[in-house]
């Protein structure tokens, strides 16, 4: 190849027109590529997702949701995850619109009658950096392609920015001032099998094992599920929850975690823990901070509510 050709060759990579890599390979050109979901329920936006992943099963459509707390609106919380924790099934029509880099809607789908299989309420380290992000897993039977004008919604939260480093966790008659980690808990809504159509019952608790609101076509089939509570103390103050698990392991205590600003006040929402009974303590692996020895305290969860702050 002579020089001048070599010379033109490297230039057209450089401004675009020469793929390389997985385009070399046959991939699409990126002009049209969705790099932004937003999120709408029964038709009223929502916000846009940090994140979201598709699998595709024998049964159907598994979406996982990735959310900012601060960038949803309030009624994502008290119109959908708040039932769904109080035992409700608030099934919805959940659209999905797909937004390119322009900024226009590109692509949407609607998954029909819908209420989350799985939430999920992030770990939290009070050394760490990371964004707050909630996770909400769906599963749709079928799904429908939008035909016809899209709208790109936008935002519709608030432009604060919570991280997981700024927590405050509260166990009734304990000392939780220095609690330094709380491992993710997840929140498994009762399972469900297509079938007959369930008439209304009375509202009851979760453990009750009656379905408050039923929905149409779904059979509960079992309690929910939570995740126990794991956080990590210095050993210093392990003490106190040593003698709970020793001298009245079956006592069960109520809490809450409280998700803080950048300023450490209280902000979006708190989250209920009720019932707890405590399981287990060991030791931490590896040291903590100035090479603090730590304790590792797990608690089952009877109930979790979301208590959303104005």
């Amino acid at each position: 190849m002579s020089a001048i050709r070599l010379a033109a060759t490297l230039l057209a990579v450089l401004i675009g027109q020469v793929p390389t890599g997985a385009a070399a390979q046959g991939a699409q050109p990126r002009t049209d590529q969705t790099i932004i979901t937003s999120l709408s329920l029964d038709g009223l936006p929502m916000g846009r997702l940090m994140d979201s992943r598709q699998t595709q099963t024998a049964a159907g459509l598994e979406e996982l949701l990735v959310i900012s707390p601060q960038g949803m609106n309030p009624a994502f919380f008290s119109a959908w995850i708040i039932p769904t924790l109080q035992g409700q099934r608030p099934m919805k029509t959940v659209r999905l619109t797909g937004i390119n880099r322009d900024g226009r809607a590109v692509s949407a789908t609607d998954l029909l009658g819908i209420v989350p299989q799985k939430i999920e309420f992030p770990a939290l380290d009070a050394g760490g950096h990371d964004l707050l992000q909630i996770k909400v897993t769906l599963f749709a039977p079928k799904v429908t392609q939008v035909q016809g004008p899209l709208v790109a919604s936008g935002s519709a939260g608030t432009s604060q920015t919570l991280r997981t480093s700024a927590f405050k966790l509260q166990i009734a008659g304990l000392d939780t001032s220095r609690v330094s980690k709380i491992e993710a808990i997840s929140f498994l809504p009762r399972s469900v099998n297509p079938g007959a159509s369930l008439s209304r019952q009375p509202a009851s608790s979760l453990s009750s094992g009656k379905d408050p609101l039923p929905g149409k076509g779904l059979q509960p089939t079992g309690a929910a599920t939570i995740s126990n509570l794991i956080i990590v103390i210095p050993q210093a103050l392990v003490q106190p929850f040593q003698q709970w698990l020793t001298t009245a392991p079956s006592q069960t205590k109520s809490g809450s975690i409280e998700y803080l600003g950048p300023d450490l006040r209280p902000t979006w929402a708190a989250l209920s823990l009720q019932g707890l009974g405590i399981t287990k303590i060991s030791t931490e692996p590896g040291p903590g901070p100035n090479g603090m020895v730590r304790s590792r305290v797990e608690m089952t969860i009877g109930g979790l509510q979301l208590v959303s702050r104005p």
